[in-house]
């Protein structure tokens, strides 16, 4: 029995003094007083050793279920080594995406999933709230204004198209993001608040620095065409005055005569360069970049490498709007 009795309870019901008073009673009262001296010592060397090992005090990982690896990237910045993150979706095409056996039990022991609200979590989250009935759920929608997902069909209005779940591409309003995510782990893990509160004013200032790097670089694109493959950058467009031009959505590739329509558009408002989400429809995206005469670029709005990839895009842009 007392070898299944975790450390990381006993500090939490006990102080270093008292825990010692307990275990010499204790000890007074099992042993006989020629053997007292002897485990008296050993019981202390034990307490020093465990108060002076952080890592067998301390207490399990708060345990947080992610969709996409980003979103691992902005909870482990928050949450640092008092949590541990699980991704349901490593890389791929989030429409064709289906968790296995082996991820959705994974999930057994997280207290949190944090919703973004891609195509597989609308198809997959009721089931693993079913079988995990305890897993707590954070809609980051509720953090940001919400805007509609943009279609290359025809024109819809926004009540008619479903919501754009990319909330974090824009470094602006992913600083709403951090204070959320912070909020949510500091109300599950209260002990935990001021090393949160620091990480998330680190990560807040490391957006900021990203946001005043990028402005510059989009500012003079302003009323161009942000030509895609799949509509994922919505939010940095919208803030940088930017238009997302999709070619597919909701994983179907468009048609003849809509892509001849995507294509004219995007010649109209000067589309610099095509960017690839990988997963997304590499072979039409190369032969639409090339008759347009313009590059492609991939950029994964979904990657753990988040600055990166918004460097990426913004550079990107930069460059195309000067090339001859």
């Amino acid at each position: 029995m007392l070898a299944s009795f975790h450390a990381s309870s006993v500090a939490r019901w006990f102080s270093a003094a008292e825990l010692k008073r307990y275990t010499i009673t204790a000890m007074n009262a099992l042993i006989s007083p020629r053997q007292a001296k002897t485990v008296k010592r050993r019981a202390l060397l034990l307490l020093c050793l465990l108060a002076c090992h952080p890592a067998v005090l301390a207490a399990p990982a708060l345990r947080v279920a992610v969709g996409v690896p980003v979103l691992q990237t902005f909870v482990q910045r928050i949450g640092g080594e008092r949590v541990e993150t699980l991704i349901l979706q490593g890389s791929g095409d989030p429409h064709a995406f289906e968790p296995s056996g082996r991820q959705i039990a994974a999930l057994a022991d997280a207290r949190l999933y944090i919703l973004a609200g891609l195509p597989f979590e609308s198809a997959w989250l009721p089931r693993l709230q079913a079988i995990h009935p305890g897993l707590m759920v954070m809609d980051l929608r509720r953090a940001v204004p919400i805007r509609p997902l943009d279609d290359p069909g025809p024109t819809r209005g926004d009540a008619d198209r479903p919501a754009d779940p990319h909330v974090w591409t824009d470094p602006a309003g992913a600083l709403r993001l951090v204070d959320a995510i912070r909020d949510q782990l500091t109300a599950l893990d209260p002990a935990g608040q001021p090393s949160y509160e620091t990480a998330s004013r680190r990560l807040r200032r490391d957006l900021e620095a990203l946001e005043a790097e990028i402005t510059p670089l989009l500012a003079p694109q302003r009323g161009r065409a942000l030509l895609v493959f799949h509509p994922g950058w919505g939010y940095l467009a919208d803030h940088h005055g930017l238009v997302q031009v999709p070619l597919e959505v909701g994983g179907r590739e468009p048609g003849a005569l809509q892509l001849q329509r995507i294509m004219a558009l995007a010649r109209k408002e000067r589309a610099g360069a095509l960017f690839l989400q990988p997963g997304h429809g590499d072979r039409l995206a190369r032969q639409v970049a090339g008759e347009l005469g313009i590059p492609v670029v991939v950029a994964d709005p979904l990657a753990a490498d988040y600055f990166g990839n918004v460097r990426i895009l913004a550079r990107a842009l930069a460059t195309a709007s000067v090339a001859p």
